[in-house]
Formats: C-alpha cells, sequence, structure tokens
C-alpha cells in the first residue's frame, strides 16, 4: 500500500489478467518448462559454495585447463544439480575430445528434468554428436533447439551449427572453430585458410564477420556480404540485424534504417520482427538529431 497505493491482492490480480493478454503462440511448451521451471540452486547444498566451484571451474576453463574445470564442474553438480554445472561438464568434456562421453551424460540425466530440454544443454549435446560425426543426429538436435525460439542467441548458434553441416564442415575443423580455444587472430587465420578448402561456405564467411574487423564499416560490409551468399533465413536475418548495427554505430542512420526493415521483413519470428520497430524509431531519432 505504501509503494503502489494497491493492496497486494490487487497487484496480483492486475498481474494475472496482464498475463492472459500475452502471446505466447511462438513459445513451445518445452521452451516454457525450461524457462521457468529450472532446478533451484538451494537444491542440496549451500549457494555460495556452488557458486564459487563454479567460478573457480570457470577460471580453469578460460585458462584451458578443461580436465581440472570438468572435476569441478562435477563436483559442483554433484552437490546442485544446475545448468551451470551441467553446462560447464558438457564443455569441458566436449574440448577434451569425448564427445561419446557427453552423449553417454546426457542419457544419465532423469527424463523428468527440465534440463533434458534446456537449449543451451541440448546445444552442447548437438555439439558431441558433431564431433562423433553423427551428423544427422547432430541437425535434429540443432532443429529442436530452432524451434524452441527460446533467444536470438540459441536461434543464431542453432542455424549456424546447421549451416556447417550443410556446407560439409568436417569434425575437426568444427572442433577447431568451437572447442579449440584459439585466440581471435589465430582463429581468423585458420577460417581465412578453410575457405581456400570449403569454397564461399557461408557458415566460415559468417565466422569471418564475426571475428570483424577493426573498422565498425569494414565489418558492416562482411555481413552484407554473408546476407547475400546465404540461402538461410535466419542467418540472412542476424547477418542484416549486425550490419544495421554496425551502420547505426558510424552514424549512418539511413542506411541502417533501410536494413532493419529488410531484416525485420525476414525476422525469424513475430516477437523479434516487432522488436526491430524500436530500432527503426532510432535511426529516425538519431538522424533528426544530427540535424
Amino acid at each position: 500500500m505504501v509503494a503502489f497505493g494497491e493492496s497486494l491482492e490487487s497487484l496480483l490480480g492486475d498481474w494475472k489478467a496482464f498475463l492472459k493478454t500475452v502471446d505466447d503462440s511462438e513459445l513451445p511448451q518445452e521452451t516454457v518448462r525450461s524457462l521457468f521451471y529450472q532446478q533451484s540452486i538451494f537444491y542440496k547444498t549451500c549457494a555460495r559454495e556452488v557458486a564459487d566451484q563454479n567460478l573457480q571451474a570457470m577460471k580453469m576453463l578460460q585458462d584451458q585447463r578443461n580436465d581440472d574445470a570438468e572435476q569441478l564442474f562435477r563436483k559442483s553438480y554433484a552437490n546442485a544439480p544446475t545448468l551451470f554445472a551441467l553446462r560447464g561438464i558438457f564443455r569441458t568434456v566436449n574440448a577434451q575430445s569425448r564427445p561419446s562421453d557427453v552423449i553417454n551424460l546426457f542419457s544419465e540425466v532423469p527424463e523428468q528434468s527440465t534440463l533434458k530440454i534446456n537449449p543451451g544443454v541440448l546445444l552442447l549435446l548437438g555439439d558431441a554428436y558433431y564431433l562423433n560425426q553423427q551428423y544427422v543426429r547432430a541437425v535434429g538436435i540443432y532443429r529442436q533447439i530452432r524451434m524452441m525460439n527460446y533467444s536470438e542467441v540459441f536461434i543464431e548458434s542453432a542455424k549456424l551449427r546447421i549451416q556447417c553441416v550443410s556446407d560439409s564442415i568436417d569434425h575437426r575443423s568444427f572442433f577447431t572453430l568451437y572447442y579449440g580455444g584459439l585466440k581471435d587472430s589465430t582463429k581468423l587465420a585458420f577460417v581465412q585458410q578453410s575457405l581456400k578448402r570449403y569454397d564461399r561456405s557461408t557458415a566460415l564467411l559468417y565466422h569471418l564477420a564475426l571475428l570483424g574487423e577493426e573498422s565498425a564499416g569494414q565489418t558492416a560490409e562482411q555481413w552484407l556480404t554473408v546476407a547475400r551468399n546465404t540461402v538461410s533465413p535466419e542467418l540472412q536475418y542476424f547477418a542484416l540485424l549486425r550490419a544495421a548495427e554496425q551502420l547505426f554505430a558510424t552514424n549512418r542512420f539511413e542506411l541502417a534504417k533501410g536494413i532493419f526493415w529488410q531484416a525485420k521483413n525476414i525476422a525469424p519470428t513475430k516477437t523479434l520482427s516487432e522488436q526491430l520497430d524500436e530500432r527503426i524509431d532510432l535511426c529516425d531519432f538519431a538522424a533528426m538529431e544530427l540535424l
């Protein structure tokens, strides 16, 4: 009453009425479950202990100490079967070229657990199938993630991996790209060299643009090149979006606005399409401010 001038019961009533107006038609039930039914960190042990273990494991992972990181993530997961710990285990095991272990570990997760349908876990599982040269299974997992409409990040990640399969990127090159622990400069050289082998590979062109150039303008041109060379509407959307953001960053607002409109017309979901309206309006506002 002090803060809002209404009772808690009244506020809850308004909130529930609002929830009934939300359009959830683009979200499968598994996405809703994954978002709102995750295991509490307080499940079994002290939250601080789990957080400390995960933090130390992440530092080990960053230092390429994959074996040590795996063991600590496993201890954390034993204390509390959290999403963060399980993803850490899968990441470090894939990085040690043991994809079959990831596949086996996933099968041991209880069927009723929401970890089974979390897109972050599924992405690493799909990678394990890719590294195990089970490309059809990998694509099946990536498509499942795509259909969840969980977030821009997971839609983009899933479609880019599907493109890697379409471009016949072998499992060794895939490992180098995603688990090799290369510095950006080394990875850039690897991608450039790989483009000689996989001529005009959309996936490699995409990675080339991700690595970027020093000049924002050059980066925008790279993304436009990717957009012109892909048949995947989703990857074209993300390439256009990144190009427009680079153009906006260099005060080329009219060009950015035009590219945002192109991206809006092929947005993967209605929600993502509507989110671009704000960016388009921002281009108009910024252009007027410079007059």
